[in-house]
C-alpha cells in the first residue's frame, strides 16, 4: 500500500506556493495526502484530506514566551513547531508516513520502492543539520518509541528545544537531536546549508523551492497547475 504524505503550511502561503504544491503532490504521489491546517481551512481541492492541527502540547508550546529573544528564523522554535506536531499526529496512525514542505513541488511520480522505510526515519543529511523539506517516518521500526519521546519532548515537559545550545530552535534541530545518530541519510555527502533534495534520489520527482524561491512558483502558478 502506497504511504500516506502529509505537510502543513501558514495561512498566507496558500495563494504563494501552497496551493499549486499541494495540487500537484495530489496528482503525483502514489498514496493518499493530508495537510494539516493550522488556522482557517482554505478552500477544498480534490485528492487533498485536510485536519485541523488541534493539540493541547501545541497550544502550550505556542503560549509559553521563548526564554530569550533571538533573531533570525534559526531562532524562530515557534514558525517550525507546527510540522512537528503535525509529524506526531500523523504517526498516531501507526503506518510509515513521508513529511513533505508545501513549498516542495512534485516532478513525476517517485516508485513505490523509493518510498519504502527499513530505518526508524529516513531523511535529506548535511554536515550542519538535517534538511526536513522530506523526511520518512517510520513508526513499525523497534527504534519509534525513543525517538518519538525525544522528539516530542523538544516541545513538551521542559521544552528540551531551548536547551540545544547555540546550533538553533528548528524543527531540524529539534529532529537531529531527537534521532541521536540514527536514521537512514540519503545525502551523506550534503554540506552547509545546500538544497540537498536536488542531490538525492528524490531529485527526478520533486523540487524545493527554498525561500525567495517561492516566488517562482507564484508567479508561473497557472502554468504549474495545469500540467
Amino acid at each position: 500500500m502506497p504511504p500516506l504524505a502529509i505537510t502543513t503550511f501558514p495561512p498566507n502561503a496558500w495563494d504563494v506556493y501552497a496551493r499549486t504544491c499541494l495540487s500537484r503532490m495530489a496528482k503525483l504521489w502514489p498514496g493518499s495526502v493530508r495537510a494539516y491546517i493550522e488556522s482557517h481551512a482554505p478552500p477544498a481541492l480534490d485528492g487533498i484530506e485536510y485536519r485541523p492541527l488541534s493539540s493541547p502540547e501545541r497550544d502550550e508550546f505556542l503560549s509559553v514566551p521563548k526564554p530569550q529573544e533571538r533573531r533570525g528564523f534559526l531562532w524562530d522554535s515557534k514558525r517550525f513547531c507546527h510540522k512537528v506536531f503535525a509529524q506526531l499526529d500523523a504517526a498516531k496512525d501507526g503506518e510509515p508516513f513521508w513529511w513533505i514542505d508545501a513549498d516542495v513541488l512534485m516532478l513525476g511520480t517517485p516508485p513505490l520502492e523509493l518510498l519504502e522505510q527499513d530505518d526508524v526515519v529516513t531523511y535529506l543529511g548535511r554536515d550542519s543539520y538535517t534538511e526536513t523539506g522530506l523526511v520518512g517516518f517510520n513508526p513499525k521500526h523497534p527504534d519509534w518509541p525513543e525517538f518519538e519521546k525525544r522528539y516530542r519532548g523538544m516541545y513538551t515537559n521542559g521544552y528540551a528545544i531551548y536547551l540545544l545550545g547555540n546550533g538553533g530552535w528548528t524543527d531540524c534541530h529539534a529532529f537531529d537531536a531527537a534521532r541521536q545518530g540514527k536514521g537512514k541519510n540519503l545525502t551523506p555527502y550534503g554540506e552547509g546549508f545546500n538544497n540537498v533534495m536536488r542531490d538525492s534520489v528524490f531529485a527526478p520527482y520533486m523540487a524545493h523551492f527554498k525561500g525567495p524561491l517561492k516566488r517562482i512558483i507564484e508567479m508561473n502558478r497557472s502554468e504549474l497547475e495545469q500540467i
